[in-house]
């Protein structure tokens, strides 16, 4: 998710707007910067163990309860988002066997993560997977080298190089790096 406004406010630090892809700046209720729906193949009736490696830099959400996984507990499984939190809400959702995780969790809600860990989920076999991003206020943290919000110097986490430059917003990358059938 790009920086596609830096805010100049007074107390703006860090932050950015999302704003729909019109760039007019009508946030409303919230706005969904991503839903994606992608099918997960395999045997329909198998369940799998997939092991997913995320990395990235990102804002940590509002959530509450949840199982936690990885080193921080930034991998939340049936956790809750807090109502009138304002920061960026990611969830991973799986049809089967039916579950909602939130991959951007740990070191409290708006600050500014840098993630790299694994986390290991079942998948049934031709389950449907949905991952979306949602921020109430349309504000974002982004993590900037300098800190400078005129000159964000953007991240890339070695070895992962998802742009030619570094990116001035936030990205997770999700990389599977193993399937085992249970």
């Amino acid at each position: 998710m790009a920086c596609n406004k830096p805010d100049t406010s007074a107390n703006a630090e860090n932050r950015c707007y999302l704003l729909p892809d019109d760039g007019k700046g009508a946030c409303g209720s919230g706005y969904t910067s991503l839903d994606k729906t992608l099918h997960f193949g395999g045997t329909p009736g198998t369940t799998y163990q997939v092991t997913i490696h995320f990395q990235g830099t990102h804002e940590a959400g509002d959530y509450q309860g949840g199982t936690k996984q990885g080193s921080k507990g930034e991998f939340l499984t049936g956790a809750t988002h807090i109502g009138g939190g304002l920061h960026t809400w990611l969830s991973l959702e799986v049809s089967s066997p039916a579950a909602t995780y939130n991959p951007n969790a740990g070191g409290g809600a708006g600050s500014v993560q840098i993630y790299d860990y694994t986390a290991t989920i079942p998948i049934s076999g031709g389950a449907t997977l949905r991952m979306k991003a949602f921020d109430v206020d349309c504000l974002m943290h982004r993590y900037c080298q300098n800190m400078n919000n005129d000159d964000c110097k953007g991240y890339v986490l070695p070895p992962l190089s998802p742009a030619d430059k570094p990116i001035d917003g936030s990205f997770l990358q999700m990389t599977v790096t193993n399937v085992k059938a249970m």
